[in-house]
């Protein structure tokens, strides 16, 4: 039997398919989960993940490294102001993004390649 009460406050919304989505480990799955209960402006910082769970960094990393190649996470590194690489920001979503359309019915003939 599953118990599922009315929350009123402190509870997460997330899309089924990410829980339900079979790429995803458990582990990858908990991180994403509690990723996304994080208010939208909150800093994801690695270390910090490895202190909320059992498991420990290199565990931690790996799920992430598992969100980024399934599109659940991407991650871009920001430059500071003299052009120096600094902090990555993380974008975070329950829904993967593909960088390949996603179609029943692919087109079959040759693509034109534009060249300016």
């Amino acid at each position: 039997m599953i118990l599922k009460r009315v929350h009123r406050e402190r509870f997460t919304q997330i899309a089924t398919a990410a829980l339900e989505d079979k790429r995803l480990s458990w582990t990858a799955k908990g991180v994403l989960t509690y990723i996304m209960s994080r208010p939208e402006d909150w800093q994801i910082l690695l270390d910090h993940l490895a202190t909320v769970s059992t498991d420990k960094k290199h565990s931690t990393r790996q799920a992430v490294h598992e969100l980024m190649a399934l599109g659940y996470v991407q991650r871009e590194q920001i430059r500071d102001g003299n052009g120096k690489f600094g902090k990555y920001e993380y974008i975070v979503s329950d829904i993967p993004k593909s960088d390949f359309p996603l179609s029943d019915f692919p087109t079959a003939e040759n693509q034109t390649l534009l060249i300016k």
